[in-house]
């Protein structure tokens, strides 16, 4: 053979590899065939004139990494949980995304992704941002699903949208690569349909969210072997009850303080399963500590073998609506002794996900330099936002009134010194419970139910109103170089352009769902809100939105440029960032153990100052951050 020829020979050889090799991102349409599907879960029909599957069913012989998978959905409106499972490891191992038909159009989280470890369906401990989203999914017609995956991240969209229905920041099943199966019963309430993939490690996806760390966390654990539930008396210690085959093994928290047990342990049997978990809390003396934790399903707290708390979390548990989702909802006073003092926890599971969390209630975080240097006694409504005046040297608050919302009008602005003296609690008066502040010279701009107040200095007068056009629920203002105010509308999702007496609706965007707090930084427009959060850089001439970072979770309140050229972020739970240029966020304080929150912040950059409007906990504190 020929040189020419050969090399002939071996392109068309690569060539028809190419055309068969699902690894160079080609879609693969897979028609339900026993050739190609275990269908031994599932059946074959015809629906809304369709050959479709009903039930379980697993794709033979592919092992699915990054890519894309596709199908149609046709769902009844009945309750039933319909969707797909990826990087599967047999029958106890992989993650899901699947619908709520039921919940469709009603609730937030009718799209839920969830991994099931070791046989334990985890969405209790999956919720929020991240895990689960609203969505609309009609009945009884065909409904486009696609799942995106890469690495850690995937993104679920609904009925052809363009933008994700649910954006999943972290795949917790932690298996790399896996099977494919459809997951649904084996009858009229859901069908599938034009099922189709594509393996693929192309996909570009945005860095993931921060994942910020709780403050306070209890994070080293050891945890028991599992037992039945019934062999355990959860009020006493194990120690008290003869039982010393614990098998202890050291785990250690997440940085939201949870402990999946699903991760490290399975249920000896369908029945309810209990583990025991234990730490060590230290005290210099004698000491009540508040204790936050949240678990699923069931739970008893004791401290030094003595039982300080049992309660249940269950799905149904407390109400037919109830879902038993983990947070820090609950908390107990612990009696701490001088020197180690063991806290012991049983936690149960009986469905929906195994797991705990603990923290600290008291403990707070600063930066290293920052100090909290005073705070106001509880007196306010609900301060709300704060602003500087430089030329008087004082500070304004609004005044927030969100108990009592018929006697909108009656609501005021305080004013305080720099040292947190309250010189005039209602400085200003006959307010439509006002919201954001800003200045500009002699004028006090302020955002009220209706419209955006100027407020003259000099007369302490109300001179002019400027109204919104159909608001919802107006936020946050801020006051341009050139002198144009904008206002962000919290639940209509925009924001307002003020020029002279003239407002309008200027920009409405996807990222502007949810928008709180804005500011400059030169000409550049700031702004956070939204779910998950984030802060954008709006570019006022072009009237695009960049991303500049996102979190997890949580609630963005107030945004303020400091004096080296980043964005101070407050979350309304009662945590503070630092935002760089380049995105890099760092955590400043964080009191959301003790429930201290955070509103539409002031800073004072001559003096370092940050004031923070402490919303319903009624007061007003200042930090130095020097």
């Amino acid at each position: 053979m020929k040189a020419y020829d050969r090399c002939r020979l071996i392109a068309a050889v690569f060539a028809l590899a190419a055309l068969g090799h699902p690894a160079l991102a080609q879609t693969i349409e897979a028609p339900f065939t026993a050739d190609l599907w275990e269908l031994e879960g599932a059946s074959l029909v015809e629906h809304l004139g369709r050959q479709a599957l009903r039930g379980t069913a697993s794709l033979r012989n592919v092992e699915f990494e990054n890519g894309v998978i596709e199908f149609d959905l046709a769902v009844s409106g009945e309750a039933s949980y319909p969707g797909i499972a990826f990087r599967a490891e047999g029958d106890d191992w992989f993650e899901r995304v699947y619908i709520r038909p039921h919940r469709a159009g009603r609730y937030p989280d009718a799209l839920q992704y969830t991994p099931t470890m070791n046989g334990i369906e985890e969405w209790q401990l999956c919720n929020g941002p991240g895990f689960t989203a609203g969505v609309e999914f009609p009945p009884d017609r065909w409904i486009p699903v696609r799942l995106e995956v890469k690495g850690s991240q995937a993104r679920v969209f609904v009925n052809g949208a363009e933008r994700p229905a649910l954006e999943i920041h972290e795949l917790r099943g932690g298996r790399a690569k896996g099977g494919i199966a459809l997951v649904g019963e084996n009858n009229a309430k859901a069908h599938f349909s034009n099922f189709r993939y594509r393996l693929d490690d192309g996909l570009a996806f945005d860095p993931a969210p921060v994942a910020d760390s709780a403050c306070g966390v209890l994070s080293e654990w050891d945890i028991s072997r599992p037992f039945s539930a019934n062999a355990i008396d959860d009020e006493r210690a194990p120690e008290a009850q003869g039982i010393t085959d614990l098998q202890w093994r050291r785990v250690a928290a997440e940085p939201s303080g949870l402990v999946d047990v699903g991760r490290y342990a399975k249920r000896p049997g369908r029945e309810p399963s209990v583990i025991c978990a234990r730490t060590i809390i230290r005290s210099d003396g004698s000491e009540t500590r508040k204790l936050l934790f949240g678990y699923s399903d069931a739970v008893s707290v004791l401290l030094n073998g003595k039982l300080l708390f049992s309660g249940g979390s269950a799905y149904r548990f407390r109400d037919p609506t109830f879902l038993g989702i983990a947070g820090y909802f609950d908390a107990v006073s612990l009696p701490l002794e001088k020197g180690d003092n063991e806290l012991l926890l049983y936690v149960a599971e009986a469905t929906g996900g195994w797991g705990f969390m603990c923290r600290d209630g008291g403990a707070v975080l600063h930066e290293d330099g920052v100090t909290r240097l005073w705070e106001t006694p509880r007196s306010f409504r609900i301060p709300e936002s704060a602003v500087y005046d430089p030329a008087r040297g004082c500070l304004y608050v609004s005044n927030y009134d969100g108990y009592n919302r018929g006697a909108a009008g009656g609501q005021s602005i305080s004013k305080l010194s720099l040292d947190g003296t309250i010189e005039d609690p209602d400085w200003i008066t006959g307010l439509a419970n006002p919201t954001g502040l800003a200045l500009a010279g002699d004028t006090l701009y302020a955002v009220c139910r209706r419209a955006l107040v100027k407020i003259d200095l000099r007369s302490r007068a109300i001179a002019e109103q400027i109204f919104f056009p159909q608001p919802v629920v107006p936020n946050d203002v801020a006051i341009g170089t050139d002198g144009a105010v904008f206002v962000s509308d919290s639940y209509k999702g925009c924001l307002y352009r003020i020029r002279g007496a003239r407002c309008e609706e200027w920009l409405s965007a996807p990222e502007l769902a949810a928008v709180n707090g804005i500011c400059f930084l030169g000409d550049t427009l700031v702004a956070g809100g939204g779910q998950p959060p984030a802060l954008y850089a709006v570019d006022i001439a072009a009237k695009s939105i960049r991303t500049i970072v996102k979190w997890r979770s949580g609630g963005i309140d107030g945004v303020e440029p400091d004096r080296r050229g980043n964005v101070l972020v407050a979350f309304g739970e009662g945590k503070l960032f630092r935002v760089a240029p380049s995105g890099q966020a760092v955590k400043v304080i964080d009191t959301t153990g003790p429930g201290l929150q955070f509103g539409d912040i002031a800073y004072v950059p001559e003096k370092g100052l940050l004031v923070v409007p402490r919303v319903y906990y009624g007061s007003v504190a200042a930090y130095s951050l020097r």
